[in-house]
């Protein structure tokens, strides 16, 4: 050989790795991945200096490959420009695989068409088109048998934690009653939303196709990084060892990530299902499961006692400051405190069930609610008691200690006090503010 065929070797390998690439993705998506991957390698790669991939006017070529009769290239040994050249070949496998279009891109017909077309040269420079490092899509569609230890990374993790939410959707968690398939949509739609606050759910995919396993768990998928393809045998197969990008984030924004989660999907409940939210997903997540979220840090109590105090604990709450504050108006926050106080001792035996779990600090009838302790085992309290119970306390304190022409009226200022969302939660529960100012006038 003379002295300028190394550089005519690498044009050519290149040239028909490059074309046939491009051919099986795309002009502009070869170009792209090349150039990338050329820049990228340089600092560890000298000779890639005197490479350059342009576009062709040509519309039958993908592009034009350039290799300079540099002394670096023309005295370098076949051997290490072959390594050379492996490692170049391999990162452009890389950035095809990796792509969320081309990942099933099918590599052996690459090799295969390369090997073919420049058969004598490939061997001379010992150049292995049957194995790369690649990055992996969403879904490489590539089945391979590893064996995983389950929770051993942050991707175990969020397939369960993610069916168990869809699983308390489905079954009437949300305000409104939901299809499984609604469910996931619910789902995809938070993790789109919570994109702008954890990295983590940029690579988290949920398959929200109708199909699922036998039982009935669906593919949460994250975007992966694959470690290596292997080609081996004379068919050109080809393996993937795959790692999700998520597995390269710390725990703690695991942590964060899955409390951001919980937290949205928990605020999603209707609120006489907001007490059991985590008491029912606990049901269904297994112990491993459990303890994997307990040793990243996710506060699962944490969230449970928050919940507990948006039920029906937070309703009863509500009401009552809402009532303290209408008769403050007119009087005072320590008046306001002991009427309401004394209507719960009236209505005592009538609903025990329900005022039992109500006390009131006399010493702190200055503070207003502030005043009002409720246990949390008001929540356990069948939605119709409470209904009655606070319909109850509305009308007499009204009847006995407002300063109030109508009922009307009373209930009007009630309305704009404890505000929309709870006046619409008391309706769900089957007390109509509305039809008591009207039938109490």
């Amino acid at each position: 050989m003379t002295e300028i065929d190394n550089s005519e070797v690498i044009q050519e390998i290149l040239q028909n790795f490059i074309t046939v690439s491009g051919k099986k993705t795309s002009k502009k998506f070869i170009l792209g991945v090349v150039n990338n991957v050329i820049r990228d390698l340089k600092p560890s790669l000298d000779f890639l200096k005197f490479i350059s991939v342009e576009k062709s006017n040509n519309p039958n070529e993908i592009c034009k490959v350039k290799v300079e009769n540099n002394l670096l290239i023309r005295y370098q040994s076949k051997n290490n420009l072959g390594q050379s050249l492996n490692l170049l070949i391999k990162e452009i496998y890389r950035g095809i695989i990796g792509d969320d279009i081309y990942y099933n891109t099918d590599l052996r017909e690459i090799a295969q068409e390369v090997h073919e077309a420049c058969k004598k040269l490939v061997e001379e420079f010992k150049i292995n088109l049957k194995f790369g490092s690649a990055l992996f899509g969403a879904d490489g569609g590539i089945k391979q048998e590893l064996s995983v230890v389950e929770f051993a990374n942050n991707s175990d993790v969020l397939k369960p934690v993610i069916n168990a939410l869809i699983d308390l959707l489905e079954k009437g968690m949300a305000k409104k009653e939901k299809t499984r398939y609604e469910a996931v949509k619910t789902i995809t739609e938070t993790i789109n939303e919570l994109e702008r606050e954890s990295k983590v759910f940029k690579h988290v995919l949920l398959e929200t196709s109708p199909l699922k396993s036998e039982d009935g768990i669906y593919n949460v998928k994250t975007e992966f990084s694959v470690k290596n393809v292997f080609f081996f045998n004379s068919q050109y197969e080809y393996a993937v060892e795959a790692v999700s990008k998520i597995d390269g984030l710390s725990a703690e924004e695991l942590t964060n990530a899955i409390h951001l989660l919980l937290n949205k999907i928990g605020d999603t409940t209707s609120i006489e299902h907001k007490p059991m939210f985590v008491t029912e997903l606990k049901r269904l997540l297994s112990e491993k499961c459990l303890a994997k979220l307990t040793e990243i840090g996710v506060k699962l109590d944490y969230i449970d006692t928050r919940l507990k105090e948006e039920g029906y604990y937070i309703l009863l709450k509500q009401t009552l400051r809402a009532l303290i504050e209408l008769l403050g108006w007119h009087t005072s926050k320590k008046y306001a405190v002991e009427s309401v106080g004394t209507t719960l001792e009236k209505l005592a035996e009538k609903h025990a069930n329900v005022i039992q779990y109500v006390k009131i600090d006399k010493s702190k009838c200055e503070e207003g609610i502030g005043a009002v302790t409720i246990d949390h085992k008001i929540n356990e309290i069948p939605p119709y008691d409470l209904a009655k119970a606070l319909r109850d306390i509305i009308i007499t304190v009204h009847k006995d200690h407002a300063n109030y022409s109508n009922m009307a009226t009373f209930m009007d200022n009630f309305e704009e006090e404890i505000g929309e969302q709870y006046y619409t939660e008391l309706e769900n529960i089957g007390v109509n503010p509305h039809l008591i100012g009207l039938r109490y006038t």
